[in-house]
């Protein structure tokens, strides 16, 4: 899960609910961010995609599905 701490239609708390309902679920909260993407983010949200989709020791892709909260501007 990828939330913004400044998100006023899902607060961080929504994303914390949802991390907990997946299995392996993880979260990662950017600071300033809203409801939406943005580019100054980018630096922190693709190494953390990257993390999430490598293949793992076994050489076996990301298992599980893919969940996805996006955030807004600030």
């Amino acid at each position: 899960m990828i939330h913004g701490a400044a998100d006023p239609m899902f607060p961080p708390r929504h994303g914390e609910a949802l991390a907990k309902q997946i299995s392996g679920g993880r979260l990662l909260v950017l600071e300033d961010p809203g409801h939406g993407v943005e580019r100054a983010d980018w630096s922190t949200i693709v190494p953390a995609i990257l993390e999430h989709t490598a293949a793992d020791s076994a050489g076996q892709g990301m298992s599980g599905k893919f969940h996805w909260v996006w955030w807004s501007g600030r």
